[in-house]
């Protein structure tokens, strides 16, 4: 598994495809859970927003030296994750 963020986003590669998807759709619904429980109290600055998770499937990604990501795959990830994705889904490709 590799970690990394760029700007404000997250990003994980995984080795598996059902252990992406399991992983997105459980920190889709654990920051969603986060921002009700801060609803109507004085904490309400402190809510995560999320647009949504972008996955996709392929091969290919390539970590330079200076742990940016390049890559087809990548670059589909990330545009889905950016451009496509609202209000906490989760989509996949």
């Amino acid at each position: 598994m590799y970690i990394s963020t760029e700007a404000d986003n997250f990003i994980v590669i995984f080795p598996d495809t059902i252990e992406a998807v399991m992983a997105a759709v459980e920190m889709a619904d654990a920051i969603e859970a986060y921002k009700k429980e801060l609803e109507g109290t004085e904490r309400d600055h402190f809510k995560i927003k999320l647009n949504g998770v972008g996955l996709h499937c392929g091969k290919g990604v390539l970590v330079d030296m200076q742990d940016k990501l390049a890559g087809e795959t990548f670059t589909i990830a990330y545009g889905i994750g950016e451009d496509l994705c609202d209000g906490a889904n989760v989509l996949v490709s």
